[in-house]
């Protein structure tokens, strides 16, 4: 069995709480995860991925080309059809570079009837024994499956009472004090970057939607749309907490708006500072911050199979005791 190395490098990392319509979260999930696989295996036999053992479990790894499926349930107190854990694991080769392995893990934890906890990870190592030039870290990406639900009508996916936003959203005259008081609440564990619109005309200095895409996630991004938007949200935000005309900025959870010194823990990108440097370099900086070394999960949180194996075995001998 192969297995994912501990010095691989985390290329994307997310976690969401994802409320379905129906009570059926789980198997809606599920479904749609397959039909990733099975999207991603189109040029090989993969019918393997339409058995039984896909939604129920199987530690055993399953070969299909090159790539290795292994996944693991917890039924826990609930049932096989909407268990209480699920997790996928996948392994497989960099399509430019054999000497390159990629995985992604996904663990699906329910919460209540209408609720699951989303919880992915991309990693990415160099074949055990490579002797060679190292080739430059790849470009930073979002897993489809995660665009996939976030786009999906019957899913709604928040991080605490942040909902997570398909496209970046335009801020007009009217709504700068309720943006603030969002970025001020207590229970937002989504990153808030908001851009302010040039000070040169109209547009901004920086491609947002571009940006919102590859934080996608793990930030929503708001546009201050016009000067007057951007002068009633900076009276609303105060001198320390502002975001001036043209530039752009990162509003961490827990902002403690009382405390002046709390503002340097919210990254501020002053409108020379993007026209001085391309896109691909700010957006690196700000995608590493939020997309890889943010702190996504809780201390809850099941990341792994493994951990949906443990928690397994715990109900287990739960029972047995």
């Amino acid at each position: 069995m192969e297995i994912i190395p501990i010095n691989s490098t985390i290329h994307y990392k997310c976690a969401l709480d994802i409320y379905h319509s129906k009570d059926d979260g789980m198997t809606a999930l599920r479904r749609l995860f397959r039909a990733w696989c099975l999207k991603k295996t189109r040029k090989f036999s993969n019918e393997d991925l339409r058995h039984a053992w896909f939604f129920r479990g199987d530690a055993s790894q399953h070969r299909i080309g090159g790539y290795l499926f292994r996944t693991s349930v917890n039924v826990g107190g609930s049932t096989l059809e909407e268990p209480d854990n699920w997790a996928l694991e996948v392994i497989h080769p960099d399509s430019d570079n054999k000497s390159r392995r990629w995985s992604i893990e996904i663990t699906l934890s329910k919460k209540d009837d209408s609720c699951v906890r989303f919880v992915t990870t991309s990693k990415h190592w160099m074949n055990e024994g490579y002797i060679g030039s190292i080739p430059a870290d790849p470009k930073p990406s979002v897993p489809a499956y995660v665009r996939s639900i976030v786009e999906a009508n019957d899913f709604v996916c928040k991080k605490g009472d942040e909902l997570v936003l398909r496209e970046p959203k335009e801020i007009d005259v009217g709504g700068g004090k309720e943006l603030f008081e969002r970025i001020l609440s207590s229970e937002r564990f989504l990153p808030i970057v908001v851009v302010s619109k040039s000070s040169f005309g109209d547009g901004y200095n920086i491609d947002a939607k571009a940006l919102h895409n590859q934080l996608l996630g793990n930030a929503n991004v708001y546009l201050l749309s016009n000067s007057r938007a951007v002068s009633e949200f900076n009276y609303f935000s105060g001198q320390d907490f502002r975001c001036m005309e043209g530039s752009l900025r990162i509003y961490m959870p827990k902002v403690k708006v009382d405390r002046p010194s709390d503002s340097y823990r919210h990254r501020y990108y002053s409108e020379r500072q993007l026209l001085d440097n391309d896109f691909e370099s700010i957006a690196s900086e700000i995608i590493i911050g939020l997309s890889r070394n943010a702190r996504a999960f809780t201390l809850n949180d099941i990341v792994s199979i493994r951990d949906v194996i443990s928690q397994e075995r715990k109900y287990r001998l739960k029972r047995l005791s």
